[in-house]
Protein backbone atom coordinates (compact mmCIF):
# COMPACT_ATOMS: atom_id res chain seq x y z
CA UNK A 1 0.00 0.00 0.00
CA UNK A 2 1.40 3.45 -0.37
CA UNK A 3 2.35 4.77 2.51
CA UNK A 4 0.72 8.48 1.93
CA UNK A 5 -2.29 7.31 0.97
CA UNK A 6 -4.80 7.87 3.85
CA UNK A 7 -7.72 5.77 4.66
CA UNK A 8 -10.64 7.89 6.01
CA UNK A 9 -12.10 8.28 9.24
CA UNK A 10 -15.54 7.80 9.67
CA UNK A 11 -18.28 9.19 12.10
CA UNK A 12 -21.36 6.71 11.71
CA UNK A 13 -25.05 6.88 13.32
CA UNK A 14 -25.99 3.80 14.78
CA UNK A 15 -29.26 3.82 16.77
CA UNK A 16 -31.09 1.43 17.76
CA UNK A 17 -29.89 -1.91 17.77
CA UNK A 18 -32.76 -3.31 15.51
CA UNK A 19 -30.96 -1.06 12.66
CA UNK A 20 -29.15 -4.58 12.34
CA UNK A 21 -32.16 -6.46 11.41
CA UNK A 22 -33.21 -3.88 8.76
CA UNK A 23 -33.23 -3.30 5.06
CA UNK A 24 -33.08 -0.04 4.95
CA UNK A 25 -31.81 3.08 3.09
CA UNK A 26 -29.04 3.80 5.93
CA UNK A 27 -27.95 -0.44 5.71
CA UNK A 28 -27.49 0.29 1.96
CA UNK A 29 -25.62 3.21 2.39
CA UNK A 30 -23.45 1.68 4.94
CA UNK A 31 -22.94 -1.03 2.63
CA UNK A 32 -22.18 1.07 -0.23
CA UNK A 33 -19.35 2.72 1.68
CA UNK A 34 -17.84 -0.38 2.45
CA UNK A 35 -17.95 -1.55 -0.87
CA UNK A 36 -16.71 1.60 -1.88
CA UNK A 37 -13.81 1.55 0.72
CA UNK A 38 -9.97 0.58 -0.16
CA UNK A 39 -6.69 -0.19 1.62
CA UNK A 40 -8.28 -1.11 4.95
CA UNK A 41 -5.85 -3.25 7.40
CA UNK A 42 -7.36 -2.90 10.71
CA UNK A 43 -10.05 -1.00 12.18
CA UNK A 44 -10.17 1.06 15.27
CA UNK A 45 -13.97 2.07 17.18
CA UNK A 46 -14.57 4.82 19.59
CA UNK A 47 -17.84 3.77 20.41
CA UNK A 48 -20.23 5.89 22.78
CA UNK A 49 -20.98 1.90 24.54
CA UNK A 50 -17.77 1.92 26.04
CA UNK A 51 -17.16 4.52 28.69
CA UNK A 52 -14.54 3.88 31.58
CA UNK A 53 -13.79 5.51 34.63
CA UNK A 54 -10.01 8.01 34.97
CA UNK A 55 -8.58 5.70 31.99
CA UNK A 56 -8.66 4.66 28.20
CA UNK A 57 -9.19 1.11 27.84
CA UNK A 58 -7.98 -0.66 24.58
CA UNK A 59 -9.39 -4.15 23.60
CA UNK A 60 -6.72 -6.56 22.91
CA UNK A 61 -8.40 -9.85 22.30
CA UNK A 62 -7.21 -11.82 19.90
CA UNK A 63 -10.66 -12.77 19.08
CA UNK A 64 -13.54 -10.20 20.35
CA UNK A 65 -16.51 -11.57 21.17
CA UNK A 66 -19.82 -9.21 20.69
CA UNK A 67 -21.69 -7.60 23.23
CA UNK A 68 -25.30 -7.83 23.54
CA UNK A 69 -25.58 -4.58 25.92
CA UNK A 70 -29.54 -3.81 25.39
CA UNK A 71 -32.61 -5.94 26.35
CA UNK A 72 -36.22 -6.35 25.64
CA UNK A 73 -35.47 -6.56 22.06
CA UNK A 74 -36.47 -9.61 19.81
CA UNK A 75 -34.81 -13.06 20.20
CA UNK A 76 -33.67 -12.82 16.47
CA UNK A 77 -31.04 -10.20 17.39
CA UNK A 78 -29.23 -12.07 20.38
CA UNK A 79 -28.38 -14.64 17.56
CA UNK A 80 -26.43 -12.27 14.91
CA UNK A 81 -22.79 -12.45 15.12
CA UNK A 82 -19.39 -10.65 14.05
CA UNK A 83 -17.03 -12.92 14.55
CA UNK A 84 -14.06 -10.98 13.35
CA UNK A 85 -10.22 -11.27 14.70
CA UNK A 86 -8.87 -8.68 17.01
CA UNK A 87 -4.70 -7.13 16.45
CA UNK A 88 -2.83 -7.18 20.26
CA UNK A 89 0.16 -6.35 18.42
CA UNK A 90 -1.68 -2.77 16.69
CA UNK A 91 -3.52 -2.28 20.24
CA UNK A 92 0.47 -1.87 22.25
CA UNK A 93 1.14 0.32 19.44
CA UNK A 94 -2.09 2.19 19.71
CA UNK A 95 -1.56 2.08 24.08
CA UNK A 96 2.47 3.55 23.21
CA UNK A 97 0.66 6.25 21.14
CA UNK A 98 -1.42 7.41 23.73
CA UNK A 99 0.72 7.03 26.72
CA UNK A 100 3.31 8.89 24.90
CA UNK A 101 1.15 11.90 25.14
CA UNK A 102 0.23 12.09 28.54
CA UNK A 103 -2.99 9.53 28.44
CA UNK A 104 -3.37 6.89 31.39
CA UNK A 105 -4.44 3.86 29.10
CA UNK A 106 -5.10 -0.08 29.61
CA UNK A 107 -5.22 -2.65 27.63
CA UNK A 108 -8.26 -4.93 28.49
CA UNK A 109 -7.84 -7.98 26.95
CA UNK A 110 -11.21 -9.45 28.13
CA UNK A 111 -13.99 -6.96 26.41
CA UNK A 112 -15.64 -7.76 23.42
CA UNK A 113 -17.63 -5.34 20.77
CA UNK A 114 -20.50 -3.77 21.53
CA UNK A 115 -23.25 -2.83 19.45
CA UNK A 116 -21.90 0.26 18.70
CA UNK A 117 -19.00 -1.08 16.84
CA UNK A 118 -20.39 -4.46 15.79
CA UNK A 119 -23.87 -3.77 13.99
CA UNK A 120 -22.42 -1.21 11.36
CA UNK A 121 -19.46 -3.06 10.97
CA UNK A 122 -21.82 -6.04 9.49
CA UNK A 123 -23.05 -3.62 7.13
CA UNK A 124 -19.37 -2.51 6.12
CA UNK A 125 -17.75 -5.29 6.23
CA UNK A 126 -20.05 -8.45 6.34
CA UNK A 127 -17.12 -11.12 6.04
CA UNK A 128 -15.60 -9.62 8.79
CA UNK A 129 -12.31 -10.14 7.87
CA UNK A 130 -10.56 -7.03 9.40
CA UNK A 131 -9.40 -7.21 13.02
CA UNK A 132 -11.08 -4.46 15.24
CA UNK A 133 -10.08 -3.11 18.42
CA UNK A 134 -12.28 -0.47 20.22
CA UNK A 135 -10.90 2.21 22.26
CA UNK A 136 -12.88 3.20 25.22
CA UNK A 137 -14.02 7.03 26.07
CA UNK A 138 -12.29 8.13 29.77
CA UNK A 139 -14.78 9.67 32.10
CA UNK A 140 -14.25 12.60 32.95
CA UNK A 141 -13.64 14.12 29.63
CA UNK A 142 -13.34 17.44 27.40
CA UNK A 143 -14.02 17.72 24.04
CA UNK A 144 -10.26 19.20 23.26
CA UNK A 145 -8.93 16.37 25.01
CA UNK A 146 -10.91 13.93 22.60
CA UNK A 147 -9.72 15.97 19.64
CA UNK A 148 -6.04 15.11 20.97
CA UNK A 149 -7.06 11.35 20.91
CA UNK A 150 -7.84 11.83 17.33
CA UNK A 151 -4.09 13.59 16.64
CA UNK A 152 -2.46 11.30 18.50
CA UNK A 153 -3.63 8.10 15.90
CA UNK A 154 -4.09 10.09 12.68
CA UNK A 155 -1.32 8.89 11.03
CA UNK A 156 -2.42 5.24 11.69
CA UNK A 157 -4.69 6.01 8.95
CA UNK A 158 -1.08 6.19 6.21
CA UNK A 159 -1.17 2.03 7.43
CA UNK A 160 -4.57 0.90 6.79
CA UNK A 161 -6.89 1.69 10.04
CA UNK A 162 -9.86 2.67 9.31
CA UNK A 163 -10.92 5.04 12.74
CA UNK A 164 -14.15 5.02 13.40
CA UNK A 165 -16.19 6.85 15.64
CA UNK A 166 -19.76 5.41 16.63
CA UNK A 167 -22.46 7.39 18.26
CA UNK A 168 -25.96 9.80 17.26
CA UNK A 169 -25.10 13.64 16.90
CA UNK A 170 -28.99 13.75 18.28
CA UNK A 171 -29.83 10.78 20.91
CA UNK A 172 -32.54 11.34 23.45
CA UNK A 173 -33.96 8.51 24.51
CA UNK A 174 -36.34 10.07 26.49
CA UNK A 175 -38.06 11.82 23.98
CA UNK A 176 -38.24 8.69 22.03
CA UNK A 177 -39.55 6.98 25.12
CA UNK A 178 -42.34 9.62 25.30
CA UNK A 179 -43.41 9.46 21.81
CA UNK A 180 -44.11 5.18 22.44
CA UNK A 181 -46.10 6.19 25.27
CA UNK A 182 -48.18 8.53 23.06
CA UNK A 183 -48.43 6.28 20.78
CA UNK A 184 -46.63 8.32 17.73
CA UNK A 185 -43.59 5.72 17.34
CA UNK A 186 -44.82 2.04 17.79
CA UNK A 187 -41.64 0.03 19.50
CA UNK A 188 -41.08 -1.91 16.64
CA UNK A 189 -40.18 1.33 14.21
CA UNK A 190 -37.10 2.50 16.60
CA UNK A 191 -35.50 1.93 12.91
CA UNK A 192 -37.35 3.59 10.94
CA UNK A 193 -37.09 7.18 9.57
CA UNK A 194 -40.10 9.18 10.73
CA UNK A 195 -41.11 12.41 11.26
CA UNK A 196 -39.29 14.78 13.33
CA UNK A 197 -40.15 18.08 15.23
CA UNK A 198 -38.36 21.64 14.69
CA UNK A 199 -36.02 21.55 17.31
CA UNK A 200 -34.40 18.44 15.66
CA UNK A 201 -34.18 19.14 12.30
CA UNK A 202 -32.51 22.92 13.35
CA UNK A 203 -29.81 20.98 15.77
CA UNK A 204 -29.23 18.29 13.03
CA UNK A 205 -28.60 21.50 10.39
CA UNK A 206 -26.32 23.18 12.74
CA UNK A 207 -23.90 20.49 13.22
CA UNK A 208 -24.13 20.36 9.44
CA UNK A 209 -23.13 23.86 8.91
CA UNK A 210 -20.50 23.56 11.57
CA UNK A 211 -19.09 20.80 10.13
CA UNK A 212 -19.04 22.42 6.28
CA UNK A 213 -17.41 25.94 7.51
CA UNK A 214 -15.06 23.64 9.20
CA UNK A 215 -15.99 25.53 12.66
CA UNK A 216 -14.57 23.02 14.86
CA UNK A 217 -14.57 25.95 17.88
CA UNK A 218 -18.11 25.62 17.71
CA UNK A 219 -18.64 22.19 17.93
CA UNK A 220 -15.71 22.13 20.68
CA UNK A 221 -17.95 24.48 22.46
CA UNK A 222 -21.25 23.26 21.48
CA UNK A 223 -22.85 22.84 24.82
CA UNK A 224 -22.97 26.30 24.96
CA UNK A 225 -23.37 27.38 20.78
CA UNK A 226 -25.48 24.41 19.77
CA UNK A 227 -29.24 25.09 19.36
CA UNK A 228 -31.21 23.10 22.21
CA UNK A 229 -28.35 20.96 22.85
CA UNK A 230 -29.19 20.09 26.39
CA UNK A 231 -32.02 18.07 24.25
CA UNK A 232 -30.23 17.29 21.57
CA UNK A 233 -27.50 15.49 23.69
CA UNK A 234 -28.54 15.15 27.35
CA UNK A 235 -25.85 12.54 28.17
CA UNK A 236 -22.93 13.65 25.87
CA UNK A 237 -21.24 9.66 25.11
CA UNK A 238 -23.35 9.67 21.67
CA UNK A 239 -21.82 12.85 20.47
CA UNK A 240 -18.43 12.85 21.92
CA UNK A 241 -16.80 10.46 19.04
CA UNK A 242 -17.43 12.89 16.46
CA UNK A 243 -14.76 14.83 18.47
CA UNK A 244 -12.01 12.35 17.94
CA UNK A 245 -12.61 12.03 14.16
CA UNK A 246 -12.42 15.80 13.62
CA UNK A 247 -9.09 15.52 15.38
CA UNK A 248 -7.59 12.63 12.65
CA UNK A 249 -8.87 14.89 10.10
CA UNK A 250 -5.80 16.67 8.18
CA UNK A 251 -5.78 20.57 7.05
CA UNK A 252 -7.29 20.59 3.66
CA UNK A 253 -9.42 17.14 3.69
CA UNK A 254 -12.94 16.30 2.57
CA UNK A 255 -16.34 16.16 5.11
CA UNK A 256 -18.42 14.14 2.86
CA UNK A 257 -21.96 12.43 4.45
CA UNK A 258 -22.89 9.08 3.48
CA UNK A 259 -26.13 9.11 5.09
CA UNK A 260 -28.24 11.47 6.12
CA UNK A 261 -31.79 10.98 8.59
CA UNK A 262 -33.96 11.15 11.43
CA UNK A 263 -34.98 7.44 13.13
CA UNK A 264 -37.50 7.35 16.18
CA UNK A 265 -38.06 11.49 15.78
CA UNK A 266 -34.71 12.39 17.60
CA UNK A 267 -32.13 10.13 16.59
CA UNK A 268 -29.55 11.73 14.00
CA UNK A 269 -28.03 8.87 12.25
CA UNK A 270 -25.80 11.65 10.12
CA UNK A 271 -22.96 9.93 9.03
CA UNK A 272 -19.79 11.26 7.41
CA UNK A 273 -16.51 10.50 6.24
CA UNK A 274 -13.22 12.38 6.67
CA UNK A 275 -10.57 12.01 3.37
CA UNK A 276 -8.45 13.28 1.00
Amino acid sequence: MNSYYLVPSLFIGHGSPTNAMQKSRYSSDLTKLGEALKNIQNIVVVSAHFETSNVIQITNSPLPKVIYDFYGFPDELYKLRYNCPGNPKLAIEIYSLLINNGFSTQLNPNRGLDHGAWIPLRFLFPEAVFPVIQISLPIPRKPMELTTIGKTLRNLRSKGVLLIGSGNLIHNLTHVMHQIQLGIIQPQDLAKEVQSEEWVRKADNWIKERLNKRDIDSLINASQKMPDFSKAAPTTEHFDPLYVILGSMFTGEDINYFHESIQAGSISMRSLSIES
